[in-house]
């Protein structure tokens, strides 16, 4: 392994040591933190290509920070969720989020399993004299209401089940853990475009509420508290 390499491992060691250690004490341990090979391979990549087109007259070292932060945030919010994921604490589930290079595939590990149906419809409190409620579509297994503003879509909300609950998102999204009432819940803020995200399981059924106006973890959890 080469300076650069070497460079990297601890780059990425340290900010995973960061993204943690505000939970560091529910932990054993924390001196090793692993970090995926692949990722690292991408990192060691950026900043290889980030070397590469550095200017003369500029710092490798700021072109290559730059040009590897995002694959950073990537495997520290990665290593962090399965970490979080071995905690031990009232939630039901966890969040388990894998690198695959060109995209991300997040999963929901519950020790609960949904309903096999849809026993009860759900649904968010909306302001109907700013939206339209449209159902989408409905059956055993999915309920989709979608919220129109002047016949232009601004959010959609999903009420499902599943034996297998697992999404793949572009690898431009960035993720955040927040909560519903008292559960887990993922905000996923899709950059490349004005569109945001929320997914929960409450024990009984998965929910997504997706906004294409880009409102906020904040105003997101805010809607989706409000399902009943």
């Amino acid at each position: 392994m080469n300076t650069l390499e070497n460079e990297v491992d601890v780059l990425l060691q340290e900010c995973a040591k960061e993204l943690i250690a505000q939970d560091a004490a529910v932990l054993d341990s924390t001196e090793e933190i692993p970090v995926p090979e692949r990722l690292r391979l991408r990192a060691v990549k950026a900043m290889k290509k980030a070397k590469k087109e550095a200017k003369p007259t500029s710092p490798f070292s700021r072109f290559a920070r730059v040009a590897v932060a995002s694959l950073v945030a990537a495997v520290c919010l990665a290593t962090a969720s399965i970490v979080y994921a071995t905690y031990t604490r009232p939630e039901i589930w966890g969040i388990d989020i894998v690198d695959n290079g060109d995209h991300y595939v997040v999963s929901i590990v519950s020790t609960l399993n949904s309903k096999s149906v849809i026993e009860e419809k759900k649904e968010p409190v909306i302001d109907h004299f700013l939206y339209t409620k449209n159902v989408f579509y409905e059956n055993s297994y999915t309920y989709i209401l979608k919220y129109t503003v002047d016949s232009n879509e601004r959010l959609e909300y999903t009420q499902y089940c599943s034996s297998r609950p697992e999404m793949k998102f572009d690898d431009d999204c960035v993720f955040e853990e927040i909560w519903i009432k008292n559960d887990k819940a993922l905000f996923i803020d899709y950059t490349q475009s004005n569109q945001t995200g929320v997914w929960w399981f409450d024990g009984e059924y998965y929910y997504t509420i997706i906004s294409y106006d880009g409102l906020s973890s904040t105003e997101l959890a805010a809607i989706a508290e409000s399902v009943s």
